[in-house]
């Protein structure tokens, strides 16, 4: 026998099939997003991390004195050949970053440099201490015209352009201002989120532990705070991050420890323990607002 005629043809029944699967597609899109949307309108918030204060006084003070200390230092012929080859070396990262050269040639400018100023800075510490504190008093002052175009155009537009600003920048401090906008050190808007005085420690910092001379600095109270303050708001290792809250709070008695304890430990994944310290805090009486926020959110 043959089957009955339905009078519906094969291509119906193909288009009824894709029309099925259409609205079980959609269904499931919109579903995905009701559960999105009542996941992000569910998730309390943190209260902000807490940063170290600075004046302004304080920190024209510090980088008057800098600028006194570098402007005694006339370098001599290796370290003007050192710097060459400094600034080389920062050329190769910033294009690395970038992706227009293989990392490894910064990697071994970078390797080359430390070893050849290591050798040099060992026979005159005190000497290139203030080496370092000259470059950077540079790098300093680079920023300068860069955060002033970032303040009118913004940050992003002004490194796209990759203009003489971003080149004096590199220059001087190397993939330094890559990685402050990247960890948000440099807001969109052109502003340090830190101590206006930030780059020159920060390049200090590395300058010693580059040359051998790590823990030479010889930071002011204000350089030492803005260190504090940088590596507890904006770096990983939380352990670093930790012992940088411990010693601020000591430097600093406005500075909130036990909210900024809490904060690290939270984004490190150890709520139990940043449960503990909030509990202790209302346990002594503290009711206000970041302590609320903290409190609910480690329910």
């Amino acid at each position: 026998m043959s089957p009955a005629n339905t009078g519906k043809s094969p291509r119906d029944d193909r288009r009824k099939g894709r029309r099925a699967i259409a609205v079980v597609v959609a269904s499931a899109l919109a579903l995905a997003f009701v559960v999105f949307f009542v996941a992000r309108c569910g998730e309390k918030p943190l209260p902000e991390m807490p940063r170290a204060r600075f004046d302004e006084a304080e920190i024209g003070a510090a980088l008057a004195a800098l600028r006194a200390r570098a402007g005694r230092v006339v370098p001599r012929g290796d370290e003007e050949r050192l710097v060459v080859e400094m600034q080389a070396l920062h050329t190769a990262e910033a294009a690395a970053l970038r992706g227009r050269e293989p990392k490894e040639r910064g990697e071994a400018l970078f390797d080359a440099f430390r070893k050849i100023a290591a050798s040099v800075a060992k026979a005159d510490r005190a000497r290139y201490v203030l080496v370092g504190e000259k470059l950077a008093l540079e790098l300093q002052d680079a920023l300068g015209p860069l955060i002033e175009a970032a303040r009118r155009e913004g940050t992003p537009a002004v490194m796209a352009r990759d203009g003489a600003e971003l080149r004096r920048v590199v220059d001087a401090g190397g993939v330094f201002v890559f990685k402050a906008v990247e960890r948000g050190l440099i807001d969109g808007r052109g502003e340090i989120r830190g101590a206006g005085l930030l780059p020159e420690v920060l390049f200090r910092k590395r300058w010693c532990g580059t040359v051998g001379l790590l823990g030479a600095e010889g930071f002011s109270d204000v350089e030492r705070r803005a260190e504090l303050d940088f590596t507890a708001a904006f770096t990983t290792d939380v352990d670093q991050r930790l012992s940088a809250v411990d010693a601020l709070a000591a430097l600093d008695r406005s500075y909130d420890a036990v909210v900024a304890r809490a904060l690290v430990l939270h984004a490190a994944g150890r709520d139990a323990d940043a449960k503990r310290i909030v509990e202790e805090a209302v346990g002594k009486g503290r009711d206000d607002r970041p302590i609320v926020m903290l409190r609910d959110v480690l329910k």
